[in-house]
């Protein structure tokens, strides 16, 4: 008995063997259940390490095996937490037919048949009933059905009985963890040539975990080695410099030399809203090559002022209020537009940015968008916008009303003077962060 499926055959009839070993890989181990036709080596059916990209070679290992031993049935359970992936293959060779079906004992629920050839995916706690031939199936077919003439909670108890491992399974799991393998592998492996053996071992030890840790820790105390060796090759090269002498050379330096040993670097310019903007423009336009929406959104608003080359004084005139400077309007809704793709980024709808002036799609877009959604910094960003339109006198940041299109006011407190270039800086650094995301 095991713990996940037991091989259901006559012991007295039945000349087949089964092994049940631990294959571990750096995602997982997997739990190997086989059935064989005839014995075979079983030192090749043990516990080992095998990379995750080698475990495909190994499974075809096992069932080549299989197919040259008289065929059999190969059971592979792997996964963590409280289901497990089931993986059956049955082989047929010569004589050999398998069975077409496999019972499923799960605690509290009736058993139930499955297709024996297949994946499937069972919770933790079921075992597997597995018979070996036509035969063993019609029998276990039988013993499943007598199972339905005890009570519920006397079959309960049966079930529980076959599902848990037995005393010799307990003892294989202990001797694999203290000794690497079975008693039974040993013996098996003491029988072996000097050759064999020798083989297997270095099989073992390539296949060792602790191997390639103990490797990897000796690789990173010979690189700190060599980076301490070549810092104290680098130091032995550079003059030493005190504090006193190199002010007095400084003091005798001509003056020419001096002023360059006392120059400090410039600092670095601040950034602007020309500096901000072409810097974001320059970002939407890179990212648009691969997202269709972003890419309406530059065409109709952004590309036109790339073009016409971006400086401080078109910045100041650009973000200044539209009433004598229409002109910009396009960008000021570009910007607007933007943060509404993201408050809004599932809106179906993408006509709002086909056309620069659609303002009424626009204002639809953020009315789709909670309350409780909208972002303060991009809420921000397009109030001191919204003031810069210049379609109306309102003295509230908000969208302007047209023709059956009331207007949306964007902050119900805010006031458009109190929302300066400092804001839209602010917006502009928010938005540029929110396009390095698409």
């Amino acid at each position: 008995m095991n713990e996940v499926a037991t091989f259901f055959r006559n012991p007295a009839g039945d000349a087949g063997i089964t092994y049940h070993f631990q294959i571990g890989t750096e995602r997982g181990a997997h739990h190997y259940f086989v059935y064989m036709r005839r014995r075979v080596n079983a030192v090749e059916f043990s516990d080992q390490e095998v990379k995750h990209r080698d475990l495909a070679a190994f499974h075809r290992e096992i069932t080549t095996s299989l197919r040259a031993h008289g065929g059999g049935i190969v059971v592979v359970a792997s996964g963590e937490g409280t289901s497990r992936n089931i993986d059956i293959s049955a082989i047929a060779s010569g004589s050999y037919v398998p069975a077409s079906r496999y019972t499923v004992l799960r605690p509290g629920y009736p058993s139930h048949w499955l297709p024996l050839d297949n994946a499937a995916k069972i919770t933790l706690g079921s075992h597997l009933l597995i018979p070996v031939d036509p035969d063993a199936e019609e029998q276990l077919q039988t013993v499943m059905s007598l199972l339905n003439w005890f009570a519920p909670d006397v079959e309960a108890l049966v079930s529980t009985a076959i599902g848990r491992p037995s005393f010799d399974v307990r003892l294989d799991k202990l001797e694999n963890r203290l000794l690497g393998q079975t008693a039974d592998a040993t013996a098996a492996e003491a029988g072996l040539t000097w050759w064999r053996r020798f083989g297997l071992q270095l099989r073992r030890l390539a296949t060792n975990p602790l191997l390639y840790g103990w490797g990897v820790a000796a690789l990173l105390v010979a690189l700190l080695g060599l980076n301490a060796y070549l810092l104290h090759r680098l130091n032995s090269k550079l003059p030493e410099v005190a504090g006193t002498p190199v002010a007095s050379e400084t003091l005798k330096a001509p003056k020419h030399q001096a002023s360059m040993v006392t120059a400090a670097p410039h600092a670095a310019a601040a950034p602007t809203i020309a500096s901000r903007t072409k810097e974001l423009l320059a970002e939407v336009r890179a990212r648009s090559s691969g997202n269709p929406r972003l890419k309406l959104l530059y065409d109709a608003h952004f590309a036109q002022f790339v073009a016409q080359g971006i400086d401080d004084a078109k910045a100041r005139q650009w973000f200044s209020t539209q009433t004598s400077n229409t002109d910009a309007r396009p960008l000021l809704l570009g910007l607007i537009k933007l943060e509404a793709m993201h408050l809004n980024p599932n809106v179906r709808d993408a006509t709002f940015l086909e056309r620069w002036d659609n303002i009424t799609a626009t204002k639809d877009v953020l009315r789709a968008v909670p309350e409780d959604q909208r972002d303060p910094d991009g809420l921000r960003l397009m109030s001191a916008l919204a003031c810069r339109l210049g379609y109306g006198s309102s003295p509230r940041p908000e969208l302007p009303a047209f023709t059956n299109s009331p207007a949306l006011v964007l902050m119900p407190d805010g006031r458009c003077d109190a929302l300066g270039d400092e804001t839209i800086e602010e917006g502009l650094d928010h938005l540029f962060g929110y396009v390095r995301t698409l």
